[in-house]
C-alpha cells in the first residue's frame, strides 16, 4: 500500500502522552496490582558460589504462624520442566538449585506466607546442609585443565564454541603490511532499573488458568511456563503494566522468578506476588552484562586500509547456560561497524563460571564488540602515522556501496557515513581542540579527544542456535502483531505486542497512526498494558534487539493501512467515489480534486450504527477493527556460508569525546560529548534525543564508574549501592546531538534503529579520549573500566615506566590488584 498522503504528526517533536500519567504518580506499575487472599513470596538462595546441597530441612519455616506454602529446589524435577539450554549439553537447569548450588544468591527454597516480613523470617528457619567446593569465576581460568568442573555434563566449562569465517581471511593476512595485535576486557555492569523484577501469579483451579502479573520484557517465557506447569494444558495468561525500566535486562530473568511463583500458587490455590530486593537485582539476577575478554589480530596495509580481522571472543556466562553463546553470536551483527573489511574470522567460547548468570544487559555484547574495534582502529592510525578521524574516513563503505552486504551477512542499508563523521567533528570543533589541546598541554592539563562510530542494527538479534542450526523457530526470527481500531465515535485504539518501558511507544505509535487514518494523534489511544488475552502477540513479541521501529511499527503500519482501506471504501460509497480516490487528512475523508467530504467520524458511524445492506459498499463488512502480523522475511538463516541476515534495518552514528584527566588523582571529566546519528525518519525527534542521551548516561557510568566485582571464592563485594557505584545526574555531561536522515528502503516508515545503537560506541570514545589524554604516559587501554582508581594506577605505572610485554601499561582493576601490589590509590 501506498504511504499516506500527507504527513502531519511524524517527524513532529510530540510531547509524550505517557509522561503525564508518571509525573503524576498515576503509572500502575506490577506491584501496584492487588488481588483478593495475596501471598507474599521470599526466596533462600545460597551464600556459596559452588556446594552440593546435602540437605534442606523447611519444617520449622512451614510451622511459622501465617506461612502458608513452602517450595525447595529438590521438588522442582518433580513438578516441571527444566528451563531451556542451548549448551548442547544435556544439562538439566531448574528454577532453582537441585543438588548444586553454582553460584552465590542461587535460589534455594522460597516461600509464600501473609506478608514479606513473615515470609523472610521463615527463610531464617530453613536449613540447609552444604558441602563447599572450589569456585571459579575467571573465565580463562574456568577453561584451564584442572579448573572446577560447574556442569558435571559441560567439559572444560565451555558451554558452546562458534568458529566462523567469512571471506578469504588467510589471504587478508598474507597480503598485509603489518598485523596489529590485543587483547581486551570488558568488565561486568548492570542497568539496575529503577523497579526491581516483579511477578506475581494466580492459578485459578476451577478454570484452570495461571494468570502472571509481572515487569518482564516479552512474551517468550509463555510458551515455557505451557510446557513447565504440573498441571496438564493450563492456559496461561500474561499482563504487562507499566514498566520502571529494564534496558533488555528482564528477558532472561523473568522465567525463573515465575516459575517459583507459579508453583507457589499451584500449591496454595491463591495469588504469589513476589518482588526483588536491590541485593538480589545486583547478585542473582540476570542483570549485569557478560564480562569477556578479547583477543584481535587485524591485517592493514601501510596506508591504513582494513583487510580483515581475527577476533576471539571468550565471554564469562556465569553460572547457568540459559541464554548460552548469545553474546558470542550477536557480534555478528557489528563485527565490522562501518568498515569495509571483506575478510573476518570469530572464534568464540561461551564459558560457565562461579560468578552469578550473566544477563541481556542494554546493546548485549554490541558495546563490547564496538568497544574492542574502535580501539583498534584507533591503535592502527597510530601505528601507520594517520589522524582518527582520517584512518576512519579510507575505510568507511561509501553511500554509493548502500545497500551494502557485510561479510557476516546483514545488509547496511541507508546512510552516508563520512557526512555523519564531518558533521560531529564540525559540532565538536575537532581542528581547534587539536590546537588548544597542545596549548593545554603545556600549561599542565591533559585533555584527549576521542573518536568512536558503528552502525545500530536494528530488528532482531541472531543467538548461537541459529548460526549452529538454523530453522524457523529458533531466536532471531521476529514476529509481531498489532490490532488498530477505530470506533463508532471516531475515536481510535491500538494494542501492540510490544511492551513500553521508556521507548513512549504509546506517542510513536499514535503520531504513526494518525498520519495514516487522517486524524490527530489524541484521537489515537495506545493501550499502555499488555494482556496476552487481547493483545496480538507470539513467542517472540516484546520490546528488545532494536525492533520496535521495523518489525512492530511493520505490524502497526499494516492493521492502520486495513483499516484506512476500509475507511475509504465507505467514504467513497458516501461520496460516490472510487476507494483509490479518497485521501484521508484533518478528519476527513474527501476525494481529490473536488470539494466533496465527509467527516472521518460519519464514516465510522456509517461502518457500525447506521448498518443496513443498502449502506454497505459491495463486499464490505461492517465495523473497522483490523489485526495485522508482520516479520521480516529473512533471506538467508543462515547460508551455506554462515551468513544470517539478522537486520532489516542498521542506524549509524559517530561519537567524539573530550575529556580532561587530573593526572593526581586519576578523575577523568568530561568537557564536550557529541553524538551525531542517523536513525532515518525521525518519528518523533524528541524522543530520539531521549533515547540517545539515556544510552549515553548510561554507558559513561558503565565505562568510568561501574563494576561488578566479586571475589576469587564466587561472593559478591559490590551487591549495594554502597559499593556499586553509579553516575549521578551531577556526573552526567550535556550530550550534543546532531541528526542525519537517510530513510531505510526496508521498514515501513522508513524509521532506522535508535534503541540500543547509541550506546556502542561510548566505551572506545571515552578510552580513545582518556589514552590520548595521557600519551605523556604510555598508556595504552586495553582494559575497562576507567574508574579513578584504575586510571590513576595506569598514570602511576606510567611515571615510573612500568610496561607490559607488548609496551602499554594495564590498569589494575578497581584498586584491588593495587591493594594487593601494597599501592594506595586516592578515593573516588
Amino acid at each position: 500500500m501506498s504511504q499516506p498522503a500527507v504527513r502531519r504528526w511524524v517527524g513532529k517533536p510530540v510531547k509524550t502522552k505517557e509522561d503525564r500519567r508518571f509525573v503524576q504518580g498515576k503509572g500502575i506499575y506490577s506491584d501496584d496490582i492487588q488481588l483478593r487472599r495475596t501471598l507474599y513470596a521470599a526466596v533462600l538462595r545460597s551464600p556459596h558460589a559452588h556446594a552440593n546441597i546435602k540437605s534442606i530441612d523447611v519444617s520449622k519455616a512451614a510451622r511459622l504462624e501465617g506461612v502458608v506454602a513452602t517450595l525447595t529446589g529438590p521438588e522442582l524435577p518433580g513438578l516441571t520442566n527444566p528451563m531451556r539450554s542451548r549448551t548442547g549439553y544435556p544439562i538439566k537447569e531448574y528454577a532453582m538449585a537441585v543438588d548444586k548450588a553454582v553460584y552465590a544468591g542461587q535460589p534455594v527454597a522460597a516461600v509464600a506466607a501473609d506478608s514479606r516480613g513473615l515470609a523472610e523470617d521463615a527463610l531464617d528457619l530453613i536449613q540447609v546442609e552444604y558441602e563447599e567446593l572450589p569456585a571459579v569465576v575467571d573465565p580463562e581460568e574456568a577453561m584451564e585443565p584442572g579448573a572446577p568442573r560447574i556442569f558435571k555434563d559441560v567439559p572444560n566449562n565451555v558451554f558452546s564454541t562458534l568458529n566462523l569465517e567469512y571471506g578469504d581471511v588467510e589471504s587478508a593476512f598474507r597480503d598485509a603490511d603489518l598485523v596489529l595485535s590485543e587483547r581486551f576486557s570488558v568488565h561486568r555492569y548492570s542497568s539496575t532499573p529503577l523497579e526491581p523484577d516483579t511477578a506475581m501469579a494466580h492459578y485459578d483451579q476451577a478454570q484452570n488458568t495461571l494468570t502472571f502479573y509481572c515487569n518482564a520484557t516479552g512474551t517468550g517465557s509463555l510458551r515455557a511456563q505451557t510446557r513447565g506447569f504440573p498441571v496438564k494444558d493450563v492456559k496461561v495468561r500474561y499482563v504487562i503494566p507499566d514498566t520502571g525500566g529494564t534496558f533488555g535486562e528482564r528477558w532472561s530473568v523473568s522465567l525463573q522468578d515465575m516459575t517459583i511463583v507459579s508453583l507457589l500458587s499451584w500449591k496454595t490455590g491463591r495469588p504469589v506476588k513476589y518482588v526483588k530486593d536491590r541485593k538480589e537485582m545486583l547478585m542473582a539476577g540476570t542483570n549485569g552484562a557478560r564480562d569477556a575478554v578479547y583477543h584481535m589480530d587485524m591485517a592493514l596495509k601501510k596506508d591504513g586500509t582494513i583487510l580483515g580481522h581475527r577476533l576471539k571472543d571468550v565471554t564469562n556466562e556465569g553460572g547457568s547456560g540459559y541464554y548460552a553463546g548469545y553474546y558470542n553470536a550477536i557480534k555478528l551483527t557489528n563485527i565490522t561497524g562501518l568498515y569495509r573489511m571483506k575478510s573476518i574470522a570469530l572464534e568464540a567460547y561461551s564459558v560457565a563460571t562461579n560468578k552469578g548468570p550473566g544477563g541481556s544487559n542494554r546493546g548485549l555484547s554490541k558495546p563490547h564488540m564496538g568497544f574492542v574495534l574502535e580501539r583498534m582502529v584507533d591503535l592502527a592510525a597510530k601505528r601507520v602515522g594517520l589522524d582518527p578521524a582520517e584512518i576512519r574516513r579510507r575505510n568507511f563503505i561509501l553511500p554509493e556501496e548502500l545497500p551494502y552486504r557485510t561479510p557476516s551477512g546483514n545488509t547496511i542499508d541507508a546512510g552516508n557515513f563520512h557526512e555523519l563523521l564531518e558533521k560531529a567533528l564540525k559540532m565538536v570543533g575537532y581542528e581547534n581542540w587539536r590546537g588548544e589541546q597542545k596549548k593545554m598541554r603545556r600549561a599542565g592539563r591533559h585533555v584527549g579527544i576521542g573518536i568512536a562510530c558503528n552502525v545500530d542494527p536494528g530488528g532482531a538479534n541472531p543467538g548461537r542456535e541459529q548460526m549452529v542450526r538454523g530453522g524457523p523457530d529458533l531466536p532471531g526470527q521476529r514476529l509481531t502483531g498489532a490490532t488498530v481500531r477505530m470506533d463508532p465515535l471516531g475515536k481510535v485504539n491500538v494494542q501492540i505486542g510490544a511492551t513500553n518501558w521508556g521507548q513512549s511507544h504509546e506517542t510513536t505509535t499514535a503520531q504513526v497512526v494518525a498520519d495514516e487514518l487522517g486524524v490527530s494523534p489524541d484521537d489515537v489511544e495506545v493501550s499502555s498494558v499488555f494482556d496476552s488475552l487481547s493483545n496480538p502477540w507470539s513467542g517472540t513479541s516484546g520490546t528488545g534487539a532494536d525492533s520496535f521501529t521495523s518489525v512492530d511499527m511493520g505490524a502497526i503500519v499494516a492493521a492502520a493501512r486495513k483499516v484506512r482501506a476500509k475507511v475509504q471504501k465507505f467514504a467513497a460509497h458516501m461520496l460516490d467515489a472510487k476507494p483509490e480516490e479518497i485521501q484521508l487528512d484533518e478528519g476527513k475523508a474527501f476525494v481529490q480534486g473536488s470539494q466533496r467530504s465527509v467527516l472521518i467520524a460519519d464514516v465510522a458511524v456509517a461502518a457500525y450504527d447506521r448498518v443496513r445492506a443498502e449502506t454497505l459498499p459491495p463486499g464490505v463488512e461492517p465495523g473497522l477493527h483490523e489485526t495485522a502480523y508482520y516479520f521480516y522475511p529473512y533471506a538467508d538463516l543462515p547460508d551455506d556460508k554462515k551468513r544470517v541476515a539478522a537486520h532489516n534495518n542498521y542506524g549509524s552514528q559517530v561519537h567524539v569525546a573530550v575529556v580532561e584527566v587530573d593526572v593526581e588523582t586519576g578523575k577523568t571529566s568530561v568537557l564536550r560529548y557529541v553524538v551525531t546519528h542517523d536513525a532515518g525518519v525521525l518519528i518523533n525527534p524528541l524522543v530520539v534525543e531521549g533515547q540517545i542521551h539515556g544510552h549515553v548516561a548510561h554507558i559513561l557510568s558503565a565505562a568510568l564508574r561501574e563494576e561488578m566485582v566479586w571475589s576469587q571464592d564466587g561472593q559478591m563485594l559490590t551487591a549495594t549501592f554502597s559499593d556499586y557505584l553509579k553516575n549521578t545526574a551531577a556526573d552526567t555531561p550535556d550530550v550534543e546531538v546532531g541528526h542525519l536522515e537517510y530513510p531505510s528502503p526496508f521498514t515501513a516508515t522508513g524509521a532506522k534503529a535508535v534503541g540500543e545503537g547509541p550506546t556502542i560506541p561510548v566505551f572506545p570514545a571515552i578510552a580513545n579520549a582518556v589514552e590520548d589524554a595521557l600519551s605523556d604516559f604510555g598508556v595504552k587501554i586495553t582494559d575497562l573500566p576507567l574508574t579513578q582508581a584504575n586510571v590513576w594506577s595506569m598514570i602511576r605505572a606510567g611515571r615510573a615506566g612500568s610496561t607490559t610485554r607488548q609496551g602499554q601499561v594495564r590498569p589494575l582493576h578497581a584498586g584491588r590488584r593495587a591493594a594487593r601490589k601494597g599501592l594506595s590509590p586516592p578515593q573516588a
